[in-house]
């Protein structure tokens, strides 16, 4: 991951993430496909062009909460 991408547009991209992340639907907890396509769309403006980080993103999931992506941008482990 680049840090720059992190950086880009004023943190809009660990923003996004977080809402991602905290705004799940519920009663299932599942991720919001629409937020993660935002948030796809915003690393790829950022400069990110790694096809299966992006893909998984816009990707038909079930993404719940410990998605690999959206915990990589927030720094989980």
């Amino acid at each position: 991951m680049d840090p720059s991408w992190l950086a880009w547009d004023g943190g809009a991209v660990p923003k996004l993430a977080t809402i991602a992340y905290e705004e799940r639907v519920l009663p299932a907890g599942t991720l919001d496909p629409a937020l993660l396509a935002v948030l796809a769309d915003a690393l790829e403006e950022a400069g990110c062009a790694d096809a299966e980080l992006l893909g998984h993103l816009r990707g038909p999931g079930p993404h719940v909460r410990g998605c690999w992506v959206v915990d990589l941008l927030l720094g989980k482990e």
